[in-house]
This record gives structure tokens, sequence and C-alpha cells, in this order.
């Protein structure tokens, strides 16, 4: 079934749009974003209402049946309107360049003839009626006047439009699935072989070793200790550059927990320098707790991330 169908591509795209880093790329663009979102509903529920036109029992009564010619009209013209935003919105394509499909442009102007602008289309250029004693669930003729030509008469196919439009909107949408994978393989294939949990590699010595220059006597021994703060700092700098070389950053749960690092490490270095903010040795163990805890759960982090890349 279409709907199925349509389901499927609809939950790849959302897969793809809620990847944070990807999603944090469209979110900045709060119009783009919101533009996906709304053209990704709209396209689902325009394809229920059709699915819905062909499934169920065409009425007797005339005032329904324009009901369910309208509205299927107007659901297929929605639906090829959610489309076009949406591909916009996801490839940053101006609107303007948009092409429609010669197949859904003869749709789209069967609908503003019969239900979109019948009274006037084209500023007068014609005039249209729908005969209400041929409607039914398969279609209807309709009627255009002309100020400049003859009456023309048009038998217009439902069911042979709905299966048209069909079959240009899956093809759109595999589309844009397969557009957006090989996009989402090429930045994997481009970072899989650098690994994020390396970056923290000696970690949890050069921690452990600034947590012994609390204790030791001796000078030498703490000029050591106290050297493995430097290469811990570069360490996180190099995890933050990576991220935001992968556009992971910026990232609310990253962002927080790396800013919380970099003031630990802003407070050791005060502390094992000049100690200007008078920070005490309880203080420090404090902080070396935190950066032990805090290390392990970003190294976490770094290893799920290393497995979405291996994917």
């Amino acid at each position: 079934m279409l709907e199925n169908s349509i389901d499927i591509l609809s939950s790849k795209i959302r897969d793809y749009i809620n990847i944070p880093r990807v999603q944090n790329k469209f979110i900045i663009n709060k119009k783009n974003w919101n533009q996906i979102c709304s053209s990704l509903d709209v396209l689902g529920d325009t394809t229920y209402a059709i699915s819905s036109y062909i499934h169920s029992t065409f009425p007797n009564e005339d005032g329904l049946k324009y009901i369910y010619i309208y509205g299927l009209l107007q659901s297929l013209f929605l639906q090829q309107d959610s489309l076009k935003h949406l591909t916009c919105a996801l490839f940053e394509i101006n609107e303007n360049e948009y092409k429609f499909s010669d197949e859904l442009i003869s749709i789209r102007d069967i609908r503003n003839d019969a239900i979109g602008h019948p009274t006037n289309r084209g500023n007068g250029k014609s005039f249209h009626y729908i005969s209400r004693m041929t409607m039914n669930k398969n279609g209807f003729d309709l009627l255009s006047s002309f100020s400049n030509k003859e009456d023309i008469f048009k038998e217009v196919k439902i069911i042979e439009l709905i299966d048209i439009q069909s079959n240009n909107i899956e093809k759109k949408m595999i589309d844009i699935v397969n557009n957006i994978e090989e996009r989402e393989m090429e930045h994997r294939k481009k970072f899989k072989d650098i690994k994020m949990k390396d970056f923290l590699k000696g970690s949890d010595y050069s921690i452990e070793k600034l947590f012994e220059s609390l204790y030791t006597e001796s000078y030498s021994k703490k000029n050591f200790y106290i050297s493995q703060l430097n290469p811990l700092i570069n360490k996180y700098s190099d995890i933050e550059n990576q991220l935001i070389e992968r556009e992971i950053l910026p990232n609310d749960y990253l962002d927080e927990e790396l800013k919380r690092v970099n003031y630990i490490f802003k407070c050791l270095k005060s502390y094992f320098s000049e100690n200007e903010r008078q920070f005490t040795n309880d203080d420090i163990y404090i902080f070396l707790s935190f950066l032990r805890d805090k290390n392990k759960e970003i190294l976490e982090s770094l290893k799920n991330i290393d497995e979405e890349y291996e994917v």
C-alpha cells in the first residue's frame, strides 16, 4: 500500500533529521527546521486522506460528493506542496527553483480549475464548472469556459490521477532518502578511522598523578605529577576540535560537560601556578574527583560516537 511506502520513507527521513548532529545543524535555521517538521506531517496526513478516499464508500448525497472531491483534490495539491517544501528545506533549495514534473503540474491545474479558482481563473481567462450529475468515485466531468475560445469538456479521472501522483511522490521520496543516506555515509566514512576514545588514552593515569601531587613532599615527583595537566588539557582541546569538525558540537549535553571540565582545568592551573584564588588541597581534591568521574562519562560518550561511525 502507498501509505506504507510513504511511512517507511518518511521514517527514514525522520531518523536522519533526528541524528543530534544533523538536528543541531537544522535547528540553527528555525524556519527550515519548522518547515521540515510541518512538511513531513502534512505529507503523512494527506497520504492517509488519499488512501481513505480510495478505500471508503463514495457517498450518495450530492453535498457529500462535493466534499469528497474537494477534499481529495486539495489533498493531492497539499501533498505535492509538502514534498516541495520538504525538499527545499532539507537541501536549502530556493523554492522558485523547484520544478514539478509535467504529470504533477497537470494535476495541479485540474485542482486549480475545479476547486482552486473555478469562478475566476487567471484573472478572467477562464471559468469552470463541475458537472454534478457526473460526480462519482472515479471522477467527474469538468466544463471550462474561456474568454477567447470555445468551451471544452474534460473527463477528470480521479483514481488515475491518484495513481500518477502516488508514483511521482514515491519516486521523489526515494530520491530524497538516497541523497540523505549518501550524505550521511560520506560523512561517516570521512571520520570512521579516527577513534574518539583514543583522544582520552592515558587520561586516567594523568588524573591519578594529579591526585598524587597533593600528597607528595618530593619536589621532583610533584613537578612530574603536575606536568600531567597540560597534556590532559590538550587531549580535551583535541576532542572539542574533533567534535566541531564532525558537526557534533554545538550539543547541549556535551557543551555543558566540556564547559565544566574546562572550568576545572582553569582552577587546577591556577592552583598549580600562583594559586591566586587560594584554593586548598581539599578544593583541588574535590575538583579532581569531579574530573575523574566526568572523564569516565565523556569517554563513554566518545565510545558511543565511535560505534555510530562504525555503522
